[in-house]
């Protein structure tokens, strides 16, 4: 799937390259403003459907990610009242709030 997205990127920004030295800098310039316009309101539709998709799940029917171990448990973290950190097996990273 990296490889697909990595030539889809490649491909596009070797079309966009074309249409930018063909068309000039004025036109050049108006296409990227609506590409990166585009490309925004693309990105905050997707952020807000991974964001409703993944809250709509219960917890009972998420998945764990492919690159642990079914048996992995992931630790929940609460920093609020820390004088100390551990991370990691054995390293601990000392912190003093006051």
């Amino acid at each position: 799937m990296r490889r697909v997205a990595l030539f889809a990127t490649g491909v596009i920004l070797i079309a966009l390259s074309a249409i930018f030295i063909a068309a000039g800098l004025e036109k050049a310039d108006q296409v990227a403003s609506t590409v990166g316009a585009l490309a925004g309101v693309a990105g905050c539709g997707f952020s807000v459907w991974a964001w409703l998709s993944e809250s709509a799940r219960s917890p009972s029917t998420r998945t764990p990610s492919s690159d642990t171990a079914p048996t992995a448990v992931r630790p929940q973290v609460d920093a609020a009242r820390a004088q100390g950190i551990q991370i990691g097996d054995g390293n601990t990273q000392h912190n003093r709030f006051e």
